[in-house]
């Protein structure tokens, strides 16, 4: 399974909604290099877990809300 990419509150919402495993990653992929340097990792294992959903959320581009709701 890939990683998805979160916009917003309700992007969020309805993936948890969902059920399962869920790991978000919060991240500012534009700017900070232990961020970048995770994601390809972060990437091989959520191919490696069909269970789990994985997602990203880019705290630069992402709606303010879903941001200050995880206090990132």
């Amino acid at each position: 399974m890939s990683v998805a990419e979160i916009k917003s509150v309700d992007e969020l919402n309805t993936a948890l909604d969902s059920g399962g495993v869920v790991v978000v990653d919060f991240a500012a992929l534009a700017w900070c290099v232990p961020c970048q340097r995770l994601l390809p990792h972060y990437e091989a294992v959520a191919e490696k877990m069909s269970g789990v959903k994985f997602l990203s959320v880019d705290i630069d581009t992402a709606d303010s809300d879903l941001v200050e709701l995880f206090h990132v």
